[in-house]
């Protein structure tokens, strides 16, 4: 009989900040030292946008909410082979996984979409669960036959079932917080320039029981099922 304990724990500490920086952003394009009726437009407008200090838009990204993530998994299996005669030979074993489900760091760094009242839940904030799904038991049996036909051949089969484990932790709105600021048309100039600089930044506020309403319907969101299965 062989027998073994696997815990493995997840931990991810990560901003994304693709869009602005946190020290801000600025974006030069041809059209704002461009004439609307040529469209040979060509990167020295956008250099001479650069002198002028007219960008297409600018921007900023404050990390409010430090996006984390904390997964744990205990992994158990037991095996055993038995000589069934001396030509067939048999191994059997079970491995069980216990996945449970993801949960950030700090209360508020997960933000998950409920597309049945169109919301965002925080959670850890109010009564929203810290853990954004629910803990699996994933059961993975094994089955091996071996049989000799010669005494140099031998026929070998067999079948296992195993997972992936889950990434499940969603940093929809508002863990990622923009201050954008971009330009009525593809001709006009930012409102906010390196001359002026950037205004202070605008908090979304953290609702008490930990849910947005009435998300907006033209942005994309991530959803985890609490009920999600591993892969």
């Amino acid at each position: 009989m062989r027998f073994g304990v696997d815990i493995r724990r997840g931990r991810n500490d990560l901003p994304q900040t693709q869009t602005f920086e946190p020290r801000g952003r600025f974006y030069y394009e041809p059209g704002q030292t461009g004439d609307a009726g040529d469209t040979r437009r060509n990167f020295a407008n956008s250099f001479a946008s650069f002198l002028l200090a007219v960008p297409n838009m600018s921007g900023r990204y404050l990390p409010v909410i430090f996006p984390t993530r904390r997964e744990l998994t205990y992994n158990v299996y037991f095996q055993d082979k038995w000589q069934v005669s001396q030509k067939r030979t048999v191994d059997l074993g079970l491995r069980l996984e216990r996945e449970r489900g993801s949960l950030p760091r700090f209360p508020g760094s997960y933000s998950n979409y409920s597309p049945v009242n169109n919301t965002l839940e925080l959670a850890g904030i109010g009564n929203v669960p810290i853990s954004i799904a629910n803990a699996n038991n994933n059961w993975g049996p094994r089955v091996g036959l071996a049989y000799r036909l010669q005494h140099n051949t031998v026929i070998r089969t067999g079948f296992g079932g195993s997972y992936f484990p889950r990434r499940i932790g969603q940093t929809n709105y508002p863990i990622p917080q923009n201050n954008g600021f971009p330009t009525a048309n593809a001709f006009t100039a930012s409102t906010v320039t390196m001359t002026t600089g950037f205004p202070s930044f605008t908090v979304v506020p953290t609702p008490a029981d930990g849910i947005i309403r009435n998300s907006s319907l033209t942005s994309n969101y991530g959803i985890t099922p609490r009920d999600l299965a591993s892969p």
